[in-house]
C-alpha cells in the first residue's frame, strides 16, 4: 500500500511540476512584441502543390523557388538542387527586439517529385513543402538565459501565399 502511495505521490508531484512548466512558458517569457506571430512548439509544414506545367521544368522550378526567398529577404545558408531543399540563415531584421532579446526567424523550403515520373527518368514537380522556424533568446552577458523556439505564423503565411500565386494549382 506504502508503494503504491508512493508512485501516486511521484505521479501527482510530477504532473504539477510539468503543468506549472508548461504555465510558465506559455504565461511568460516571450517579449510582447512577438507573441502575436511567434507560435511556441514544433513548427509545422505547409505543403502545397504545383501547377503541372510548372512542375514539368525542374529547373524553372528550381530558379524561381531560390529567386523567391531571396526576394523576401532570407540569406541561403544551404541548398542543393538534385534534392530541391533550400534552407536559409537565421534572419534576424524581422523583427528587432529591445534590450538582451534576440528574435531569428529561418526558412526551410523542400521540391517533392512525383514519384511515377521518377520511375521513367523524368525529374517533375508535384508538390512543395515549407517550414519557417523561429527562436526567441535571451542573452545577457554573452550568456544565454531564456530560449523559445517554434515558428513565425506571419512569415510562413506571406512566404506561403508568394508561393502559392507562382506555383498554385488553380
Amino acid at each position: 500500500m506504502r508503494q503504491r502511495l508512493s508512485i501516486l505521490h511521484a505521479v501527482t508531484g510530477l504532473a504539477v511540476l510539468l503543468i506549472a512548466g508548461w504555465s510558465s512558458v506559455m504565461a511568460g517569457g516571450v517579449p510582447t512584441a512577438v507573441k502575436d506571430r511567434f507560435i511556441l512548439g514544433e513548427p509545422v509544414w505547409k505543403e502545397l502543390d504545383v501547377r503541372e506545367e510548372l512542375g514539368q521544368n525542374y529547373d524553372v522550378c528550381w530558379k524561381k523557388l531560390v529567386d523567391i526567398v531571396i526576394d523576401k529577404g532570407f540569406e541561403v545558408g544551404f541548398m542543393e538542387k538534385e534534392s530541391g531543399y533550400v534552407r536559409t540563415n537565421p534572419n534576424v531584421g524581422i523583427v528587432r527586439l529591445k534590450s538582451n532579446w534576440v528574435y531569428e526567424v529561418k526558412v526551410v523550403v523542400k521540391l517533392i517529385l512525383d514519384d511515377e515520373q521518377l520511375k521513367s527518368g523524368k525529374r517533375v514537380v508535384d508538390k512543395m513543402r515549407l517550414q519557417v522556424l523561429g527562436t526567441v533568446n535571451q542573452i545577457t552577458k554573452g550568456v544565454l538565459k531564456q530560449s523559445y523556439s517554434g515558428y513565425d505564423r506571419i512569415v510562413l503565411q506571406d512566404l506561403f501565399n508568394d508561393l502559392q500565386l507562382v506555383y498554385g494549382r488553380q
